[in-house]
């Protein structure tokens, strides 16, 4: 028997420091080296006899450090949230059986709408409703996803036999995809 070595799968597109700054042990290495040197600026500005500006640009820098280390502390988290909801999903779905509907979607609520596609008799839309982010098929929800900040996310449905899904990925796009080809995306800043 042989055995198989599995080796990571990149895009081709990505270069090495896309990869490495993907990585959470070298963000949190930076968010670090920023604190420390915000530090060193802020602290030792007298003593070093360094020029003001500097203080502004060590408080900058432990910012920085103190904003990348929340934000990795809530990415992990939202990581957790999300494949929870996925097991939880997957477990209620039946194979080869549509999706049943959460809801009726009120149209008349104040919303941001992400995403919107027809694809033959199929009007698809992705849209937030306050800090929820909800697949709509024809007027109805199928499923939802409450997050006060947004991280990658997938939200899908059955319908008709019909596989739909429409989310926001790891390169910061929107997208519908039916049936397994994307449909729509948009690039989407956060």
């Amino acid at each position: 028997m042989k055995k198989s070595s599995k080796k990571p799968s990149y895009n081709s597109n990505e270069t090495f420091g896309d990869i490495v700054l993907r990585s959470r042990a070298a963000v949190l290495t930076i968010a670090i080296l920023g604190i420390l040197l915000g530090c060193v600026f802020v602290f030792f500005n007298e003593s070093l006899h360094m020029d003001k500006v500097f203080i502004f640009f060590g408080i900058f820098a432990m910012a920085g450090g103190i904003f990348l280390i929340a934000y990795e502390i809530g990415k992990s988290a939202a990581d957790r949230a999300e494949a929870e909801r996925i097991s939880r999903r997957d477990k209620r779905r039946v194979r080869g059986v549509d999706d049943t509907a959460l809801r009726r979607a009120n149209m008349g609520i104040k919303c941001k709408i992400l995403l919107e596609k027809t694809v033959g008799d199929y009007r698809i839309c992705y849209r937030r409703v306050k800090s929820t982010n909800e697949l709509i098929v024809n007027g109805v929800v199928y499923d939802e996803m409450t997050a006060v900040v947004e991280f990658e996310h997938d939200l899908s449905a059955t319908v008709d036999g019909h596989e739909i899904h429409a989310g926001f990925d790891d390169a910061s796009y929107s997208y519908i995809a039916f049936d397994g080809k994307r449909v729509a995306e948009k690039l989407r800043m956060i």
